[in-house]
């Protein structure tokens, strides 16, 4: 003993020598540990913005691919489809350009009431044996000021046309060099990506584009990783700028055609570099450290549980969301999101719900229950004690503790039998209205924490899903129907005539059809102005409707000639009829004009084999009747002459 207190400043020395090793040991373990997870995190961000950015343009390519398949024009189409374009997280604006020919410019700005962007440069791609051809804006949708004007002529832009019909030859999405924009604030970075949009034959009918801004292609990292520094640069040109200074190792991804360089700086986690200036407080130094480390495992064990459940969370919203953009009905859309969000947020039951405020009633149109029973139909009242109700009475999310009990509405005694008594309901609103609500149960006392939060993500899917759905019925029925008189139009009446022949031939039932025409409208329209001209066609096609029956089809195929079409009607019967419309005209008083009459020309599928000689022979009598002095209807014969040039035959004399 007496040595070691002689040797007191061996002992120290020794002591003080291991306190020293030891924090040295524990430091440059914690550094390795610590550089390798700077090099995972740097791969983790890396691997999280190519996931992020590749799956936004998957999107925007299938959505390019669909709008060329769609009925109709694409920038018809427009209106509705950049709502889907513009629910994806990294967009800042989307338009449509559709390539149009120096013939069609004139008709292009009369129909759209816009101008061309003259340009101090060619603004004309010209190449041998074909017409000018110009790339023009016609559909813009975007947030902040700094709007191009429609009607933009981008030939005049050479780079930008360039890739413009790079990518409608190559097929591929093709980005731009990272250029500024002008935000809602202030100016902001980004790219614009353009995809061909092609139809079924594979003709060109323009491109679909998209800004992507380079705030919002760091927050896709962010978000999953806080405190995560990007630096983004494609050659030359920086789109994204960290604070700190750029290391030489950068991992390069492929985007739209282009190759960035990304850079991922993670901040220090706080261990001190200097141990050996503490040696006093090494111990205590030691236990920080590892302490920190534990408390550091444990927020990283949470942060992945986190970074999972959003995962989820975001796949989830991306299959409701192709559902959407494939124009699925809103019952099929309401079926998968009760089952996602039952599924989710692990609930007893899961219900998309529209309410009546009119019968003070809620609906389940679309539902999943943890024992497969079937909740589509269930009503509950909007008085009562769930949820949904509550989400009725005011208008914002709502969540109800053990309300179940007291609660008298079949869907009350589906939650109380699996267990259940709390539940959570988010508003689901349509062009600014309260339409219905979403809702989950769950046991007592179980209801997650910020389940509303996450049920209004998807509460705006189902809106949207139900506004797509009523764009779309309107667009049909637009599309469909003569604007004046509101009975169906020329291609509607083609369509119907091809499935009524083929159906006369299979089941061997006569077809009859009389084309009309009103008497000297000409004259109605010079004396008494084309507005009287107007009336005269509306009260005419409704007299029309009204001596119509149920399965027939009255149509608008002229200015002043109408088709009437007469399944299981034979050629005198169609007669019959026309003769009764006849009449029923020529006693009609039409007001400040007097009698108006009609001429009608009758066939039947007795005498024409296919639709062109339905119509062709029709037509025929119609000119009869119009040479036998008008207000007559005629009946086809092989009698009624050849054809003449114009397309109408001469009657027998």
């Amino acid at each position: 003993m007496r040595r070691l207190v002689d040797h007191w400043w061996l002992v120290g020395s020794a002591l003080l020598a291991a306190v020293i090793v030891l924090t040295c040991v524990l430091y440059a373990g914690v550094s390795d540990s610590h550089r390798q997870q700077q090099r995972a995190t740097q791969h983790q961000a890396v691997l999280v913005l190519s996931q992020s950015v590749h799956d936004v343009l998957a999107r925007e390519l299938a959505l390019a691919r669909v709008v060329g398949t769609l009925p109709g024009s694409p920038e018809a189409r427009w209106p509705v489809l950049s709502n889907i374009v513009m629910t994806q997280p990294l967009v800042n604006s989307t338009a449509f350009i559709q390539p149009v020919s120096e013939r069609d410019r004139a008709a292009f700005e009369r129909q759209t009431g816009l101008r061309l962007v003259e340009s101090p440069k060619p603004g004309v791609l010209r190449a041998a044996g074909r017409r000018p051809l110009h790339l023009v804006l016609t559909a813009y949708r975007g947030v902040g000021p700094g709007a191009p004007p429609l009607g933009l002529d981008l030939a005049a832009n050479a780079p930008r046309r360039n890739l413009l019909l790079e990518a409608a030859r190559t097929g591929l999405q093709l980005a731009t060099p990272p250029m500024e924009f002008l935000g809602r604030k202030r100016p902001t970075r980004g790219v614009i990506v353009y995809a061909a949009v092609r139809d079924q034959r594979g003709r060109l009918k323009g491109w679909v584009t998209a800004v992507y801004g380079a705030r919002q292609l760091a927050s896709m990292v962010t978000a999953r990783m806080p405190g995560v520094h990007l630096t983004i640069r494609d050659g030359a040109s920086t789109l994204i700028s960290g604070p700190g200074a750029v290391s030489d190792r950068a991992a390069v991804i492929a985007v739209a055609g282009r190759r960035w360089s990304v850079w991922a700086e993670v901040p220090g986690s706080g261990i001190s570099a200097v141990p050996w200036l503490v040696l006093s407080l090494g111990l205590t130094l030691t236990a920080a450290v590892i302490l920190i480390l534990r408390q550091a495992a444990t927020g990283a064990r949470d942060s992945n549980q986190q970074l999972a459940i959003r995962d989820a969370e975001q796949s989830a919203l991306g299959q409701i969301a192709t559902l959407v953009a494939r124009g699925e009905t809103p019952e099929v859309v309401f079926t998968s999101v009760a089952d996602q969000i039952a599924k989710l947020l692990n609930s007893l039951t899961g219900a998309v719900s529209r309410f009546d405020a009119a019968t003070n009633r809620g609906t389940i149109l679309g539902g999943w229950s943890e024992d497969g029973q079937e909740l589509a139909g269930m009503v509950y009242a909007l008085d009562g004690v769930t949820a949904s109700a509550q989400v009725f009475r005011t208008g914002r999310p709502a969540r109800t503790d053990a309300g179940y009990d007291s609660g008298t509405d079949p869907i009350t005694a589906v939650v109380t039998k699996l267990g259940g008594r709390d539940g959570v309901a988010a508003p689901i609103t349509v062009a600014g209205n309260l339409w219905g609500a979403l809702g989950a149960s769950y046991g007592e006392g179980l209801i997650p924490a910020g389940v509303e939060v996450r049920l209004e993500r998807f509460a705006s899917l189902v809106g949207l899903a139900i506004s797509n759905a009523e764009a779309w019925d309107r667009l049909e029925r637009q599309a469909s129907s003569d604007p004046l008189t509101g009975i169906a139009n020329r291609r509607t009446f083609h369509e119907r005539l091809s499935a009524e022949i083929s159906r006369a031939e299979r089941y061997g039932r006569h077809l009859g059809l009389v084309l009309m025409d009103l008497d000297q409208f000409k004259a109605v329209n010079d004396v008494h102005g084309h507005q009287a001209g107007d009336r005269v066609l509306v009260l005419f096609a409704r007299l029309l409707s009204a001596q119509s029956r149920e399965g027939e089809l009255v149509a608008r195929i002229g200015g002043e000639e109408f088709a009437w079409l007469l399944p299981e009607t034979d050629q005198y019967g169609a007669y019959i009829a026309a003769e009764r419309v006849r009449k029923a005209i020529e006693s009609t008083p039409f007001e400040d004009i007097g009698t108006v009459t009609v001429s009608a020309g009758v066939c039947s599928t007795e005498n024409a084999r296919d639709a062109d000689m339905l119509v062709g022979d029709a037509d025929r009598a119609l000119y009869c009747a119009k040479e036998s002095g008008r207000n007559v209807t005629c009946l086809y014969s092989e009698g009624l002459g050849p054809l003449q040039p114009g397309g109408v035959a001469s009657p027998t004399r």
